[in-house]
C-alpha cells in the first residue's frame, strides 16, 4: 500500500473526522444521555405528583433505555469492547423490564 491508499482507508474508517472531532462526538453522546435521563427523571416526578397513570412512567423509561441500547449494541458490535457489551446487555434488560411493566400497568389501568 502506498501513502495515498493508507490515507484513503483512514478517512473511510474515521468518516472524515479527526481525533478531536471524535472526542467531541463521544462527549456529546455522554451529555445527551445525562440530559435525557435528567428529563426523564423530572417528567417522572412531575407526572407522579400530578397523579398521572403509572403506565406513562414505564413508557417514558422504555423509550429512554431503548435509545441507549441501540447505541451500545452498535458500539459493542463495531468496537468489540467488553464495557460496551455489558452496557448493551444492562440497557436491554432495563428496556425489556420497563416494557413489560408498561404493558402490565396499561393492561390493569394503573
Amino acid at each position: 500500500m502506498d501513502r495515498d491508499e493508507i490515507l484513503e482507508k483512514s478517512r473511510k474508517e474515521n468518516r472524515n473526522m479527526d481525533e478531536r472531532e471524535q472526542q467531541i462526538a463521544r462527549q456529546a453522546s455522554i451529555a445527551a444521555k445525562v440530559s435525557g435521563m435528567t428529563a426523564c427523571l423530572l417528567v417522572s416526578i412531575v407526572a407522579k405528583c400530578l397523579g398521572c397513570p403509572q403506565y406513562l412512567f414505564f413508557a417514558l423509561w422504555t423509550v429512554y433505555w431503548g435509545m441507549n441500547l441501540g447505541e451500545f449494541w452498535y458500539r459493542a458490535i463495531r468496537l468489540k469492547k467488553r464495557n460496551d457489551l455489558l452496557a448493551a446487555i444492562v440497557n436491554t434488560v432495563a428496556c425489556i423490564l420497563c416494557g413489560l411493566c408498561f404493558v402490565e400497568s396499561f393492561h390493569w389501568g394503573i
